[in-house]
């Protein structure tokens, strides 16, 4: 891969994290809303769940370009440990909806 195009997926990493933050901004407004139906929550859910695309896509790039390997290393494992949060995230927002007890300490350590 050529420095560009890797420049370019890092981009969309921010790309990605906003489309998060806007997710889960969207969801505890329509959360906090009287008026929301639970379909729109769980559609909210999977909006937010929708994110993590870009993170594991980064974390598959297996040619990154010279000079950027060991970094790439890092900034992967990241992205790709974020995507899996995020379904966690997801998977918990959506037992909380259904009125299941969700233990919410893996969640909180990955947060700090």
């Amino acid at each position: 891969m050529d420095k560009n195009t890797y420049l370019s997926e890092m981009d969309q990493l921010n790309s990605a994290a906003g489309e998060f933050t806007s997710a889960c901004a969207e969801f505890m407004t329509l959360a906090t809303s009287s008026s929301t139906e639970i379909d729109d929550l769980y559609d909210s859910v999977e909006k937010i769940r929708e994110s993590k695309a870009s993170f594991l896509e980064f974390n598959d790039i297996n040619n990154p370009p010279e000079g950027y390997e060991d970094a790439h290393k890092q900034l992967a494992e990241s992205s790709k440990n974020f995507g899996e949060f995020i379904d966690r995230y997801c998977d918990a927002l959506k037992k909380t909806l259904d009125g299941e007890e969700v233990d919410t300490t893996e969640i909180e350590a990955d947060l700090e």
